[in-house]
């Protein structure tokens, strides 16, 4: 299993990935004139923190004009009900992997479960399960014009599944041994 950068763990397998909860994705757009992409990147790391060194995975949702996503094209692949070109390159810029998932019928807004993103890449070996995935963004890459581009709307949320009841009563009673103890 992976590791967000403060710490907490994400999870690959799908049966892993229930017990966590969901992390869904809303992203919708503005799109105008000019050749650009509209997409969501995260940037992932073996330590955690800021300078990302392992992976960069994009998920474009939209594009206008002639280019295509850095990489090879690798196969096309079905997630969260739609179909997407896979792209990947190793030894990208300062990274082991750069990874692309391409939306093959644009859309200026979309839904999605990164987990679905994360769990693929995995399985390729394009991301390892000791990485940390430090930071998440939406936006857009410029090639030209493209005055006039928003991101209208973004959010992502991770929604675990509660921790047991036995693990939460067994914390609350440490935290009642240790109040107790500087009171004595």
């Amino acid at each position: 299993m992976g590791r967000y950068a403060d710490g907490q763990q994400w999870f690959s397998r799908p049966d892993q990935r229930r017990r966590r909860g969901s992390f869904r994705m809303e992203y919708r757009h503005g799109g105008v004139a000019g050749n650009w992409n509209a997409a969501f990147e995260s940037f992932f790391s073996s330590t955690g923190g800021i300078v990302p060194d392992k992976a960069e995975l994009m998920i474009w949702i939209d594009s206008q004009g002639p280019f295509n996503p850095g990489g090879s094209l690798q196969r096309k692949v079905s997630i969260g009900g739609l179909n997407w070109n896979l792209y990947h390159q190793s030894s990208w810029s300062s990274w082991e992997h750069y990874i692309t998932y391409e939306l093959v019928a644009p859309a200026s807004s979309v839904g999605l479960d990164l987990e679905d993103f994360l769990t693929d890449s995995l399985s390729r070996g394009y991301l390892q399960p000791d990485w940390y995935m430090d930071n998440m963004e939406p936006g857009f890459e410029i090639w030209s014009d493209g005055e006039g581009l928003k991101t209208t709307s973004f959010s992502a949320q991770i929604n675990p599944v509660p921790e047991p009841v036995s693990f939460v009563i067994g914390v609350l009673y440490m935290a009642i041994l240790a109040g107790h103890r500087r009171h004595c």
